[in-house]
């Protein structure tokens, strides 16, 4: 018997591992579709990538190759889930595989059918989780039309930093423009933020940028942890500067939000090659207005960052508050 709600395709990581063929076998008898490959750049069609729930790698302590499929798998997606696969119990190979791949699901060698398809089952039904927004693009599924709406164009325009694994200005610039259009035309509400790191250049000059990447890694990833999924998007707006576009969020709503995210990174330390570094940010925010413009929502949000700054940073203004005093 066939299990229910399998992935329909997944992409396999060749391996001369004696598993492997097994494997290969089971996924094609459960009709999935299998993309066998050693590398993602033999894929000729990279925009099968995006619709792809489940990567799968062997990995064990001689040949650790698949780990780095898997890496190169959540640099194409973020949202496809990396499961590796091992009869290792080496605990530093699963410390890289952690580390350097962020894999979701582990399954034990040899595989068993029935555990094995509910691994298959859960990291496939997180995928759509994950993707649905991308489809909806609303928490509430009310929005089935426009622009908003097609996955398609937000695939080819939406582009992710390398670094943070957030969005990047490009995509910022793309999809302000979309939800200011549905904003006028549904008289929905939205608010955006904008904000950046405290002293950023002090922790360059002091530890070097290798450290200051590691320190916008480990705040995009708070970032990333406190998104409301479906409402919430954040960018890398440029160098240590970060926004968060939320719809169906009014100021205060986004206010909150914002200092949910600075109380986690001013009580966190950041430990790197024995050193340890605290940062804080400042950030403005403001709703969108119908009397306005989209750039002149940016540049009211730019105002509101810019005077809790020369307040004396580590805090979060409210453009709203700021007109209001």
């Amino acid at each position: 018997m066939i299990p229910e709600n399998l992935p329909k395709s997944v992409v396999l990581h060749k391996s001369k591992d004696k598993n492997f063929s097994k494997i290969a076998s089971l996924l094609l008898k459960w009709n999935v579709i299998v993309h066998e490959t050693n590398f993602l750049s033999e894929i000729k069609d990279k925009d099968i990538l995006y619709d792809i729930p489940i990567a799968l790698a062997i990995a064990n302590s001689e040949d650790t190759r698949g780990i780095d499929f898997l890496r190169s798998m959540m640099r194409a997606n973020l949202l496809t889930q990396r499961m590796m696969l091992s009869a290792s119990v080496d605990f530093e190979m699963f410390r890289v595989a952690i580390n350097k791949a962020h894999i979701n699901y582990f399954s034990k060698l040899p595989i068993k059918n029935t555990s094995f398809a509910i691994y298959l089952q859960k990291a496939n039904k997180r995928f759509q989780q994950l993707t649905e927004p991308l489809i909806k693009y609303s928490t509430l599924k009310k929005v089935t039309e426009g622009i908003l709406v097609d996955k398609e164009r937000y695939r080819q325009e939406a582009k992710i930093d390398s670094l943070t694994m957030l969005m990047n200005r490009r995509s910022f610039d793309s999809i302000i423009k979309r939800i200011w259009n549905r904003f006028k035309d549904k008289g929905t509400v939205f608010s955006l933020a904008i904000f950046d790191i405290d002293h950023f250049k002090k922790v360059n000059d002091t530890f070097g940028h290798s450290i200051g990447d590691e320190v916008l890694k480990k705040i995009s990833e708070i970032i990333l942890n406190k998104l409301r999924l479906g409402m919430d998007f954040a960018f890398r707006y440029g160098g240590e500067e970060f926004a968060i576009i939320s719809t169906d969020t009014n100021h205060l709503e986004m206010n909150k939000l914002l200092e949910r995210i600075l109380n986690v990174v001013r009580t966190s330390t950041f430990q790197f090659c024995n050193n340890e570094i605290s940062v804080t940010f400042s950030g403005g925010t403001c709703q969108a207005k119908y009397n306005e413009t989209v750039e002149l929502l940016i540049e009211h949000a730019d105002k509101a960052l810019y005077t809790a700054k020369n307040a004396g940073r580590n805090q979060i203004i409210d453009y709203e508050v700021l007109v209001n005093k």
